[in-house]
């Protein structure tokens, strides 16, 4: 059988598409641009025009090529570089000799989506011309899903093809554009949108363009912000996506912003006006027999004096909070002995009229001042509540959680709940929904806390507030470093007094780290009392002791004692030769010397 024949038997095979496409092929050498239109001719393109490769960006302007066709040479990058600056965004093909691999990579580095290595067999051919005939069909999967999606959000948002046809837009973009079909949409993206949009979506993947849209059937205008984003897909079949940000929805923003400023000020315009008018009364009469009523009247604006108070604290907390002027020192906390002293204080000032605590003797390093502000805050909140002081209950847990890159950490769960009646449970809304609508500000500020703590919450049905904080939190820099530094020394300051900074590390085996590292920071709190602070440093085991008004020998003779205690209790155990201490003073500033700058004392004598 002849080669004719051959390629005859060929064409009655297959069945031509019925979809015309269009193919630039811009290749110097004449042998291979006759190979590669004979291909093609077999593969049923029928559109098929040949360039000189320095003409290249006005061809693709006057054919628009589905596909190019690119000799490697020296030129090959900018050719390519320039084929994406008339914003052809088709697929670009490779064709290079089998000697020449380096060019083939250099192109696929500059944006190249085949590659052609001649002699090529025909199934590569096939494949390319497959992968055309693709691109020119939707989407189907992907924009299938993408409608699904999009359909029902608020937000416009318009899909264009890789040719930038539209293919979906959902009911918000048409409201948003005021546009009655899918066809008036697509001439308002068209028309306004600027020239190099499209170009630099495709180049950067997303942009972002403004525009001013005048309103039908009035004279307002509104602010359309569109922004664009290049999906790129597997086999080819690239997409835009619009989104439409309706800047006039913003009116939203401030209606909600106005409603909680009312809000706000009407907690603190009521008993404002509740204590001025008792002022006023009781300043406006001076009959003895209105003693009783102005009892009553001092007892009014004396409550209203503290709900006022209370609310501008809590105000004052979330800005404290957020803007990380509260506490941020981070040093070695005993939960159970902790908690024990601020409930008993609570209870002393009438916030609880009692407490159980249930709590293990566990230490970890937090913000000590966050986590109190946080129990009392949630006290507060339960005597609200209840109208009552609440008797509280507090009892705590550890557990395990292991992230999704298999990094595992301890937790530490607080748990808090009121002792209350059964009557009293079921006959008042949920602890969840007083603090979301009645008392949303102490809401917002327990939730602020914990985010500060780095920790979680959640309320449960039966009114449990459960806070789960890390056990174990790795090292900050600011947290564990830097704040302590600045407080300590500005204490010594105050004080006139001698302030040193101690490095510690603990020698042991791995079995008993944990019982000798909770040992030393039980006798470090326990020696150093409120002159020192506990920090964590980058080494594990290893930590920081800020002290204030304490000289040198008082130092070196406190370590040693807590060293011979620590070697005392391992020969005890049978641990002996186990464990070792070794501490080393890293500055030390005398009483009356001025403060070398602090960024230098924490970057240079301690890194």
């Amino acid at each position: 059988m002849t080669e004719k024949s051959t390629f005859k038997k060929k064409m009655s095979i297959a069945s031509p598409d019925p979809s015309a496409k269009s193919v630039l092929i811009s290749v110097s050498d004449k042998l291979v641009q006759s190979a590669l239109v004979d291909q093609l001719q077999r593969c049923y393109v029928e559109k098929i025009h040949l360039c000189d490769p320095d003409s290249l960006p006005d061809y693709i302007t006057a054919t628009s090529p589905e596909a190019i066709f690119a000799g490697v040479d020296e030129s090959a990058v900018e050719m390519i570089a320039a084929a994406r600056r008339v914003r052809f965004d088709g697929a670009i093909v490779a064709v290079v000799s089998e000697k020449n691999r380096e060019a083939a990579k250099a192109v696929a580095r500059a944006g190249a989506d085949d590659i052609i290595i001649m002699p090529a067999r025909e199934i590569k051919y096939d494949i390319i011309v497959e992968k055309l005939s693709i691109a020119k069909k939707p989407r189907q999967g992907a924009v299938d899903l993408l409608e699904k999606f999009l359909g029902p959000i608020s937000q416009g948002a318009i899909l264009l093809d890789r040719n930038r046809e539209m293919i979906f837009l959902n009911k918000s973009a048409r409201d948003i554009l005021n546009a009655s079909s899918k066809k008036e949409a697509f001439e308002f993206i068209r028309k306004r949108c600027p020239e190099g949009f499209f170009e630099r979506i495709r180049t950067k993947q997303s942009a972002i363009v403004y525009m001013d849209v005048k309103l039908p059937d009035s004279s307002g205008h509104k602010l359309l912000g569109l922004e664009g984003n290049y999906l790129e897909a597997d086999e080819g079949s690239n997409t835009y996506l619009i989104l439409l940000h309706d800047f006039s929805e913003w009116k939203r923003l401030d209606q909600l912003r106005s409603s909680f400023i009312t809000s706000l000020s009407h907690r603190m315009r009521t008993p404002l006006t509740s204590i001025r008018n008792v002022v006023k009364i009781l300043t406006g009469s001076d009959d003895p027999a209105q003693n009783d009523r102005k009892e009553k009247l001092l007892g009014i604006g004396w409550r209203n004096i503290e709900k006022l108070i209370s609310n501008l604290d809590e105000l004052q907390k979330i800005f404290m909070i957020e803007s990380e002027e509260m506490n941020v020192c981070r040093t070695v906390y005993a939960v159970r002995d902790e908690m024990d002293k601020l409930l008993e204080n609570l209870q002393d000032n009438n916030k609880v009229k009692g407490y159980k605590i249930s709590i293990s003797d566990s230490m970890i390093f937090t913000e000590g001042g966050r986590l109190a502000d946080f129990v009392t805050s949630v006290s507060a909140a339960y005597g609200v509540w209840l109208d009552e002081p609440p008797f509280i209950e507090i009892s705590s847990s550890i557990h395990e959680e292991t992230d999704l890159l298999g990094n595992s950490g301890k937790k530490l769960n607080i748990y808090l709940r009121p002792r209350t009646n059964g009557r009293s449970r079921y006959s008042r809304e949920s602890f969840r929904d007083f603090l979301s609508f009645d008392e949303a500000h102490r809401g917002l500020v327990m939730e602020r806390i914990v985010t500060a703590l780095n920790g979680k919450l959640k309320i449960s049905r039966g009114n449990t507030i459960t806070l789960s904080i890390p056990l174990d939190p790795p090292f900050e820099r600011k947290k564990d470093l830097i704040h302590p530094l600045h407080m300590m020394i500005e204490r010594a300051d105050i004080s006139n007094a001698h302030f040193c900074l101690v490095d510690i590390s603990l020698s042991c085996v791995a079995a008993e780290r944990q019982y000798y590292s909770d040992l030393l920071l039980r006798c470090l709190m326990a020696k150093t009392g409120s002159d020192g602070v506990i920090s964590r440093s980058e080494k594990d085991s290893n930590y920081s002791l800020f002290l204030s008004g304490w000289e040198i020998d008082k130092v070196v003779s406190t370590m040693r004692e807590i060293r011979s205690l620590m070697i005392e209790v391992s020969r005890g155990r049978g641990d002996e030769d186990s464990v070792d201490l070794h501490w080393e003073i890293k500055f030390e500033r005398k009483p009356g010397v001025s403060s070398p700058v602090l960024d230098d004392i924490v970057f240079t004598t301690l890194c």
